[in-house]
């Protein structure tokens, strides 16, 4: 038999944080896709910015340079950035995944998920910099989305077999 002692838990702090870091210009308000933003589309259940041809291409005239997209070099060192962060700060990493136009990852840490994410994409930046694949002038992550929380092991293992 099986016992899940939850006076014994901690279950204050979340096992894990599933972390989407989306490239500058990638995906703006009007997509197709739809969208979030920070003040009003941003909880679990509302409904996404809908597609909007006029408020995506105004959107498109704020960028301050092309949108950025990674090709295979530069995927190799984001995710040596973000390896290195995590080795550096002390994180558990249980997935990573850096694609073209985004990057996917699952890590444990302790604090608060914003600096977690500040950190990856500073990391990301400075390497890609370092190494003459990101111009001065140009930002590497446009935004964070919300980290999903697991609270739970099960779910967490779940999650990650998927």
């Amino acid at each position: 038999m099986v016992r899940d002692y939850i006076e014994f838990q901690d279950r204050n702090a979340p096992l894990a944080y599933l972390i989407t870091i989306r490239l500058y210009g990638t995906w703006l308000h009007g997509d197709e896709r739809g969208s979030v933003n920070r003040q009003t589309n941003n909880l679990f259940g509302t409904p996404k910015i809908p597609f909007n041809p006029n408020l995506a291409k105004h959107e498109i005239s704020l960028l301050k340079h092309s949108p950025i997209k990674l090709n295979a070099r530069q995927r190799i060192v984001v995710e040596n950035a973000i390896r290195e962060v995590c080795e550096t700060r002390l994180y558990k990493l249980f997935a990573l995944q850096v694609r073209t136009n985004h990057v996917h990852l699952v890590v444990s840490a302790v604090g608060k998920p914003e600096f977690i994410m500040t950190a990856f994409k500073a990391y990301s930046t400075r390497h890609l910099r370092k190494n003459g694949l990101l111009d001065t002038n140009r930002n590497f992550g446009l935004d964070t989305e919300a980290p999903v929380i697991y609270g739970r092991k099960v779910i967490l293992k779940r999650r990650l077999i998927m």
